[in-house]
């Protein structure tokens, strides 16, 4: 065997090794979410009833669990109908350092075929006691809101 095959040989041993490994991916947010902007079939697609955290340094997903890097993690999150037949998004995050954090969150409430119904909310502050939770909530005032999508982001100093 030459040493140009072999070497060919080795390189897609590796390229296999990466790709089955998962290698260059790294899941954002919660583990019920999905990756923002998932590209399939040429179309990026939005996670709908989902949490998303954009700033990799605050949560790291390592496919089974939170990464002891992550600052904060989503404890849970949900939807449920509210008076005006609108739905109200209930997020509790944690967390996970010994010092305040805040953080940011906004919600983007969509009908049944996946579309917008309102503009994304302002981005609200969410502050976190140390090794403590807090509860960000929002609520659409559309009835034709089924799902959501929280995202959430590190909080900006002014």
């Amino acid at each position: 065997m030459t040493p140009r095959i072999l070497f060919t040989r080795l390189i897609v041993v590796a390229l296999a090794l990466g790709v089955a490994s998962g290698c260059g991916w790294r899941r954002e947010g919660p583990a019920t979410g999905t990756k923002a902007g998932t590209l399939r079939q040429g179309i990026y697609e939005t996670p709908m009833d989902s949490v998303v955290v954009l700033d990799r340094d605050l949560a790291v997903w390592t496919g089974r669990n939170w990464s002891s890097r992550s600052k904060i993690a989503i404890q849970q999150h949900g939807a449920r109908r509210v008076a005006n037949s609108g739905l109200e998004v209930v997020v509790e995050i944690r967390n996970r350092t010994n010092d305040p954090l805040t953080v940011e969150a906004r919600t983007t409430f969509y009908d049944a075929q996946n579309l917008a119904v309102e503009q994304a909310s302002a981005w609200l502050p969410v502050n976190l006691p140390p090794q403590g939770t807090a509860t960000y909530t929002e609520s659409s005032m559309s009835p034709q809101a089924q799902h959501y999508l929280v995202e959430v982001r590190r909080g900006h100093r002014k």
